[in-house]
Formats: structure tokens, sequence, C-alpha cells
């Protein structure tokens, strides 16, 4: 399905040898965004800090999601998805929750445990439990047709205020492309665009547009 083998080359993930370097390193680079993205948000007060929160909050979360798209292949390894993966990633889901919760009720007083309604950080474990679920129905459906009536979902819901918070289904909806075309994206096609001509247009596009928020 849409040119991606998802078998036996997949399987082997966890080993070294086959581990691409450059996602990696991405992660690396998109997990210390996500961690001064939200220090930012108490310091937006201050211009530059605003300014700065704005440029990472336009690519770094859609960004990750593609990633967690792309590295998902093996999920449904040979038509059996891995629940231990699932549960795992639910888990942490629990653990984070209860600690954020705890660390809340220390500062402001309040103890809010609402497993179904989610706002804060934990959110991106709920929506990834969710995406790793529909992999066998995203294996299913050509991405050409997938990916449109993922995006026009996404640009629907945003208009049902119901269902804002419930298990981040808004969150669900709306990054969904971003994971189906990581998942769809072969390892030849990543290779392909990233050649030094692509590379340095992304970085004179990127430094503009931090230019242009700083200043303007």
């Amino acid at each position: 399905m849409n040119d991606i083998n998802i078998k036996a080359k997949y399987k082997s993930n966890s080993n070294n040898l086959d581990r691409n370097y450059y996602i990696d390193n991405l992660r690396f680079c998109l997990i210390v965004l996500v961690v001064v993205g939200h220090f930012a948000i108490k310091l937006t007060s201050f211009g530059p800090v605003k300014s700065l929160q704005y440029f990472i909050y336009l690519f770094h979360m859609p960004c990750f999601i593609f990633v967690s798209g792309y590295l998902a292949k093996g999920i449904n390894a040979g038509g059996k998805l891995r629940a231990d993966k699932i549960l795992v990633t639910v888990w942490l889901y629990f653990i984070f929750k209860a600690v954020n919760s705890l660390i809340e009720y220390a500062f402001t007083g309040k103890l809010d445990f609402n497993i179904l309604k989610d706002t804060s950080a934990p959110w991106y474990l709920v929506t990834l439990t969710i995406w790793y679920i529909s992999v066998p129905l995203i294996e299913r459906i050509k991405a050409v047709y997938l990916l449109p009536a993922s995006i026009f979902t996404g640009l629907m819901v945003g208009y049902c205020n119901h269902i804002h918070n419930v298990l981040s289904l808004s969150r669900v909806f709306v990054f969904f492309p971003f994971f189906i075309m990581g998942f769809c994206l072969s390892e030849d096609k990543l290779n392909s665009f990233l050649n030094k001509r692509i590379r340095f247009i992304a970085i004179i596009y990127l430094t503009a547009l931090f230019i242009f928020l700083f200043f303007f």
C-alpha cells in the first residue's frame, strides 16, 4: 500500500544498524523545541520570547507528529497490531497525567484527574495511541484519498466545540494528516528529499520566517 513495504524491513527497527540517524537527531531537536516552547509560554510578556514561541509553534508539533507517523510503520507488521507498544503509550499517559495533576495540586490546591479530557502536555500520548490503533485503516486506504479526507475532517472538527477536549479528539483530527504523511512516506523518498539543495532552501526559509516574526 502506498509503495510502502511495512513487513520484515521494519521489524528490525530497534537494531542500531538500521537506525536513521537523521530522524534520531530531528527527534532530539524537536524535543528541545517542545521544552523551550513550553517555558516560553510563561514569558510571552517579553517581546523576543513571544516571537520565539510563535516561531516554534508554527512547525514543531506538526513535524513531531510527522516523525511519529514515519516511525509507526512497524506498528502493524505482518497484519498484527503491536498491543505492547500501544499499552506502553497508554501507561506513559497515565503516569504523565498523574504527575501533572499532582504538580497542579501542589501549586493551586486543585486536583483534576479527568482521563477523558486533557489540554495539557499529556494530550500527545492520547492522540498517539489513537493514531497507532488507526494504522490498519491507514494501510487499507490509498493516501491519495485518505489524506484529503483527513484534511477536510480536521477543518470541520474546528466547528465542533463539544469534542474539543474529549480524549483530545480535536487534536487527533487536526494533526492526523501529518501522521498520515509521515506514515506513507517511504525511506527512499525521504532520502531523496534530504539533499543539500533542499536543506539550504529550508534553512533560508526558516531564517527568513524567524526574522519576520522577530522584527514584524
